[in-house]
């Protein structure tokens, strides 16, 4: 009787170290959480960001925005990965979790339910513009004057507080595209009398198109409280990842290293 309980205590032990083994060796074999790449979500919005799409940089993405990425993972000691994607198409895969970080953000609290904003933004200071052809630039001079013609936006983009308020309550004659690159085509084949761009931007595209005989800015500038943001996919990016970019970013603001790549020419 003796004999059979110590048998039996034996073949118990073992049976719990063959389970603590097995157990040991899969979570050996899993990958840790920031062992793979964090892949990220890039839309073509020159000179933030070109996706290649021309050919430039060899087919490979470019930019301010991904000099400013790269110097961030480098320091963050984090793997990358990039994905090109229309700006829609980000975002629902960013919903989806089928990528883990999305580019130059601009806040939202619809966005909030599935993205974490990186702190601190990278891109603080944002002026936005309404492109219009050759000559007609003095039409637009204040914000009333949006109200007399048809204006282009692109679908899901944010323009700052006073531009949204006025989509929002339907006041402005609108016409959608799916990316900003869009509208210009709507603009120069006069299904709209002008669209709204980020300065810096619209500068870019008007040069990369060599449409500096067709297009110019309007009169009216307005400083938009939009401030730009990294942002990470709730439930794909570990904390530890989060935080160990953000203070690389951080690090980046502090050192200078960040005002000196928004300076960049590309």
């Amino acid at each position: 009787m003796v004999r059979y309980f110590i048998d039996k205590f034996k073949s118990s032990k073992e049976k719990t170290i063959k389970i603590l083994l097995f157990t040991f060796l899969i979570f050996w074999a899993l990958p840790s959480f920031s062992s793979d790449p964090i892949i990220v979500a890039l839309d073509h919005w020159p000179p933030l960001i070109d996706d290649g799409r021309d050919g430039n940089n060899g087919g490979k993405p470019s930019g301010i925005e991904i000099n400013i990425l790269k110097e961030v993972f480098k320091r963050a000691e984090l793997k990358y990965q990039f994905h090109n994607c229309p700006w829609t198409r980000c975002l629902k895969m960013a919903k989806h979790k089928k990528v883990g970080m999305i580019t130059h953000a601009s806040y939202n609290k619809e966005r909030e339910d599935f993205l974490n904003y990186i702190y601190p933004a990278f891109y603080e200071k944002d002026i936005r513009v309404f492109v219009m052809r050759k000559g007609e630039g003095a039409l637009i001079k204040k914000f009333d004057d949006l109200y007399k013609y048809r204006i282009g936006v692109a679908r899901d983009i944010s323009y700052g507080d006073e531009i949204d308020a006025a989509l929002k309550n339907g006041k402005l004659k609108v016409s959608v595209g799916n990316e900003t690159s869009d509208l210009i085509k709507l603009l120069l084949h006069k299904r709209v009398d002008a669209f709204v761009d980020t300065e810096m931007m619209a500068i870019e595209r008007i040069r990369r198109n060599n449409l500096q005989g067709q297009l110019e800015l309007s009169k009216l500038k307005i400083e938009s409280n939009n401030k730009l943001y990294f942002s990470t996919v709730k439930g794909v990016v570990s904390k530890s990842d989060e935080k160990k970019f953000a203070k690389a970013l951080e690090s980046m603001k502090k050192d200078g290293s960040l005002k000196r790549l928004l300076r960049e020419k590309q």
